[in-house]
């Protein structure tokens, strides 16, 4: 039993050890491709999930949190982009990565829309209350 588990991995070894030419792989767009899904996305991601508690709890009237959590949340598609325009592999890829890392950066401007909707929806109060108020 023993010799035929030992000569089963055996063969296993030598048709991967045959076969490791074809493993040979170009690995340009590498930094990209890792920058945009495995470290852009599921910042990107925090940031929704940060986005969904802070609207939830009506915090971004505040003017100066939703500059901070914008820019704090536009860190990494922006580096994305640079990774993207520095080290791509072929124009496909490259629009891929541009599309994917804009998309993103427009999520991460969300809290600035949501304090524009505050703003204006302060403001409409505000009317109104003055056009209610008695002479």
């Amino acid at each position: 039993m023993r010799a035929k588990t030992l000569s089963t991995t055996l063969a296993a070894f030598a048709v991967l050890a045959a076969s490791g030419p074809a493993w040979a792989s170009n690995y340009d767009g590498m930094l990209a491709l890792f920058f945009t899904f495995y470290l852009v996305l599921p910042w990107s991601a925090l940031h929704l999930v940060v986005f969904a508690f802070l609207a939830l709890f009506d915090r971004y009237r505040s003017h100066k949190l939703a500059r901070w959590h914008s820019t704090i949340a536009a860190v990494g598609p922006v580096i994305g982009l640079f990774a993207a325009l520095i080290d791509y592999r072929d124009a496909e890829f490259l629009w891929l990565a541009i599309g994917v890392n804009t998309l993103l950066l427009a999520l991460a401007l969300l809290p600035m829309g949501m304090h524009a909707v505050h703003r204006r929806r302060a403001a409409r109060r505000a009317v109104a209350a003055a056009a209610s108020a008695p002479p």
